[in-house]
């Protein structure tokens, strides 16, 4: 920074000079608003021709998996049945099988929502009530009373409990060893809908690479 270069303020400025100095600010300030505007459209065109250059391929790339995964599930089949003979499966949402020496594994399964009926709220005030009774006992208490009761707050978007609120729960269940926060939780848990949505096919395939190097491969596909 140059100290010796006297500072100019508006003050020393003709009138001429001020309205020439808000005139260039003027232009400087239309020039980056098109310059803006410009990078705006072109934003939009790239996105445009690199959807244009790979969505045949991903669309394709669906058709096939959706046929893999449809055969994956049908060759599994008689696998099925004899496992839940020997196990007695009925509602089971997954299976793996995984050779013994561990190479080599396949997963298949339903992704699946969870949901509530609208019996819930029952199940959540035996667990409030339950609550209020700690709110007088000591600090750590009052700290857990109030982290449960946040737990419980229903999502603010679907109106409902979050769907791994039952497993916090029950995993408290041992510690709070409480009849009415057990009927709670029976509640909200009987209160649950699980609906299946999309099929998928998980693992992982360990292969020797062209170095010589043993490489664990995984997959992921689902439709």
């Amino acid at each position: 920074m140059n100290k010796d270069k006297p500072t100019v303020t508006l003050a020393d400025l003709t009138p001429e000079q001020r309205k020439e100095l808000a005139l260039e600010a003027k232009e400087s300030i239309k020039a980056e608003r098109e310059k803006k505007k410009g990078n705006y459209i072109a934003f939009k065109e790239l996105g445009a021709e690199f959807i244009e250059r790979n969505i045949a391929a991903l669309t394709e790339l669906h058709s096939v998996n959706e046929n893999v995964i449809l055969n994956v599930f049908k060759d599994f089949s008689p696998t099925l049945d004899i496992r839940k003979e020997l196990y007695g499966i009925k509602d089971q949402d997954s299976f793996t099988t995984t050779l013994p020496d561990g190479s080599q594994s396949i997963t298949i399964g339903y992704n699946v929502t969870i949901s509530f009926d609208g019996t819930e709220p029952a199940g959540i005030t035996k667990i409030k009530e339950y609550l209020a009774t700690l709110s007088g006992n000591n600090v750590n208490a009052k700290k857990l009373s109030a982290s449960l009761n946040l737990l419980l707050k229903p999502n603010g978007k679907t109106g409902m409990l979050k769907p791994n609120v039952v497993l916090q729960l029950k995993a408290l269940r041992e510690e709070y060893n409480d009849e009415g926060f057990d009927d709670g939780i029976e509640i909200i848990e009987k209160a649950q809908i699980f609906t299946r949505t999309t099929q998928y096919v998980r693992g992982w395939n360990y292969v020797t690479a062209e170095n010589g190097q043993r490489k664990k491969l995984t997959f992921n596909f689902s439709v």
